[in-house]
């Protein structure tokens, strides 16, 4: 099922793309990091991942057991643990044989307890530099998260290079009724700053909780944007793991979202 996914995001083939994972994997006591581990190793081995941003990352063990899953032969792995957010930390995980780490650093300045962590990367084989921002926006405190979706926005707009986002940024996008949250709408204002949308959405055939696990909400809450600077840039995205009985597995100690693919075309 995940092989399909690639296949139909790769075609047709682009001569350079990056491939972007965004998952919150739930840093409540009741996960199972060996079990989200699992769903982490099947993604990268349906296809070649380049960069993981990770949502509710509970501590630098669990992040360890993430990466391990993630490598594999010619994919080596590093990971990033962003220093604020206590047990809920947002992570990055990138595929140090496709890229070279240049830089990291956390947005400090803005507001929320889970700063944006910033990586800035060499494609190796291209040569091209790019951002890579990992976000989990606030959840319950309104005023901060369109706050934090104002200055994030501006903050990646105003950057020399192009910038992919990816993480838990709590838009609550309704796929049938086809909008968002407040924090959404200011955050997507500007054309420059473009979402990856899921082809389900205009399929409607999205999973029936969106990327989330709670039956109270249809919600799209796990999002990859691309800010390419006007390089032409071309990029596709889907929710993945959509079978019916995913959610159902929370019980079990798995994450209660479902992970987002993202595939750029690069130049």
């Amino acid at each position: 099922m995940l092989a399909l996914v690639w296949l139909a995001l790769l075609a047709p083939a682009a001569a350079a793309s990056l491939t972007v994972v965004s998952f919150n994997v739930e840093s409540d006591r009741d996960t199972d990091p060996a079990l989200v581990a699992a769903d982490i190793a099947a993604i990268g081995q349906a296809g070649t991942i380049d960069l993981f941003g990770l949502a509710e990352v509970h501590d630098a063990a669990d992040l360890e057991v993430y990466r391990q899953a993630a490598a594999r032969p010619g994919a080596m792995f590093e990971a990033i643990l962003a220093r604020h957010g206590e047990h809920d930390r947002v992570a990055l995980l990138y595929n140090a044989t496709t890229l070279e780490l240049h830089e990291v650093f956390e947005l400090d300045r803005f507001p929320g307890s889970r700063k944006a962590l910033v990586g800035r990367f060499r494609h190796r084989a291209t040569g091209v530099e790019i951002l890579f921002l990992v976000n989990h926006f606030n959840r319950r405190d309104t005023e901060r998260r369109n706050r934090q979706a104002r200055l994030i926005r501006d903050w990646v707009l105003a950057q020399d290079l192009p910038a992919i986002l990816a993480g838990d940024h709590n838009f609550d996008f309704d796929p049938v009724r086809d909008e968002g949250n407040a924090a959404f709408a200011s955050f997507t204002a500007d054309s420059g700053l473009a979402w990856l949308r899921p082809p389900c959405i205009a399929a409607g055939s999205c999973p029936a909780t969106g990327t989330q696990c709670d039956p109270r909400y249809n919600s799209i809450m796990d999002f990859v944007f691309l800010a390419d600077r006007g390089r032409g840039w071309h990029g596709r995205s889907a929710i993945l793991m959509q079978q019916p009985d995913y959610c159902e597995r929370e019980r079990r100690g798995y994450a209660d979202h479902r992970p987002v693919l993202g595939v750029i075309e690069i130049r």
